[in-house]
């Protein structure tokens, strides 16, 4: 998957699926710094997502600061040909970063075991090792 190198930061889409809705969602950051994948709550609306009891409220810290978001286990995550069933991604508050819908973290990175070459822009995942290994 070709990755768009913009503003010293390596941006891509993903999709979601939830209780028979599905988005892409853009403008999502690559971040191998983050530890858990956010997903700005505006840019997921078309899912209608709604307060579910297994849902966790949770801290988000970064350089930026602190806030919270709520961790939600969806259907599914598609990011670069690799589909995992049942992921929990943190939905929250984004608007205080124009044009970024969110943070691809190292919680969905490991899964898919992706391969990031710099050189030509692109991230795929590893097909030649163990996926159970993380």
């Amino acid at each position: 998957m070709r990755l768009e190198y913009r503003d010293g930061l390596l941006f891509a889409s993903l999709t979601i699926e939830h209780g028979g809705r599905t988005v892409t969602v853009d403008n999502v950051i690559v971040d191998t710094g983050a530890a858990d994948t956010i997903i700005d709550i505006i840019a997921v609306e078309p899912l209608q997502l709604a307060a579910d009891e297994d849902d966790v409220i949770v801290r988000m810290a970064g350089l930026g600061g602190f806030d919270y978001a709520v961790r939600k286990t969806v259907d599914a995550l598609t990011f670069a040909g690799h589909t995992l069933r049942k992921p929990s991604v943190d939905f929250g508050n984004l608007v205080g970063h124009p044009g970024i819908h969110g943070l691809l973290g190292m919680d969905i990175l490991t899964h898919g075991q992706f391969v990031l070459d710099l050189h030509a822009v692109t991230i795929n995942p590893h097909r030649g090792l163990d996926s159970h290994r993380f």
